[in-house]
This record gives C-alpha cells, structure tokens and sequence, in this order.
C-alpha cells in the first residue's frame, strides 16, 4: 500500500512541476551535448560567459528553426488525417472480406471432402499394411555406386 501511496504521489508531484522540471530537462541535455564544443572554446581562451551565451542562443536558433520548418508537414499530416483513416479503413475492410471468403471457400472444401464416405482402413494405410505393400527386390551393388542392379 506504501508502494502505491509512494507512486502516485511521485507522479503528482512530477504533473505539478513540469513547468520547472521541462525547461531544467532541456538545460541538462543541451549542457551535455555542446559541452565538448564549450571545452574545445575555451581553451582557445575564449570567456566562459561568452560561450555559455552564444550556444545558448545557438541552439534554440537551431530547435526553433527545425520547429518552424517541421509545423507545415505536421499540419498537412493532421489536415490529410480523415482522408488517411478512410483509406485503412477501406483496405482493413477488403482484408476482412477476404478472409470471410477464405472461410467460406474452407467450409465448403470441408463439407465437400466430409460428404464422401471413405471407410478408415482404405483412407490411411497402416505400418504394417505400408510394409505389406512393398516390392520385393534389393539392389546389389559393387564397391562403386555406380554399378548397382535391382534384382527380384
């Protein structure tokens, strides 16, 4: 019960804060990301504030940007949406009769076969029928397979 109390209480806690918790994730991220850049900046002696700054910006450029050129592909997937689940609609439909028309082919190929009266003993030989049945000749064959003769 502890368990339970402990993780809703963590997820409701986490639903308040994510206004504070999304943009310190992103911060994480992103320091972790550029932070060989900033390295390789600052041993050319360039300021720790200057480089903080300009990735910064550098980078919400870069998020905004692919943001802006992204939205019109997302709008025209939300606008084409309908027209999309109309079309695997049609094609789950056509999948569906088919296999309804599989069964049915299935049943009928079972009631035909079904309808025919086979006695047990002609439709499936047994072993020892099997063994009853088989010729009676060997192959004699040399030291080479390619002479081997059949014999009765």
């Amino acid at each position: 019960m502890l368990m339970i109390l402990t993780i809703i209480s963590i997820t409701a806690a986490l639903q308040h804060a994510q206004q504070i918790l999304a943009p310190m994730s992103f911060a994480l991220v992103l320091g972790i990301v550029v932070s060989p850049l900033a390295d390789k900046l600052a041993r050319y002696g360039v300021p720790r504030l200057v480089i903080a700054l300009s990735l910064l910006l550098a980078c919400t450029l870069f998020v905004a940007t692919a943001v802006l050129l992204i939205e019109p592909v997302v709008n025209a997937l939300i606008e084409e949406l309908p027209r999309i689940k109309a079309v695997i609609s049609s094609l789950i439909d056509k999948a569906s009769s088919l296999l309804r028309g599989i069964e049915t082919i299935s049943e009928e190929i079972e009631n035909t076969v079904g309808a025919e009266t086979m006695e047990p003993q002609t439709a499936i030989p047994s072993v020892g029928t099997r063994y009853g049945w088989r010729p009676a000749f060997s192959l004699k064959c040399s030291s080479s397979w390619a002479r081997c003769s059949s014999s009765r």
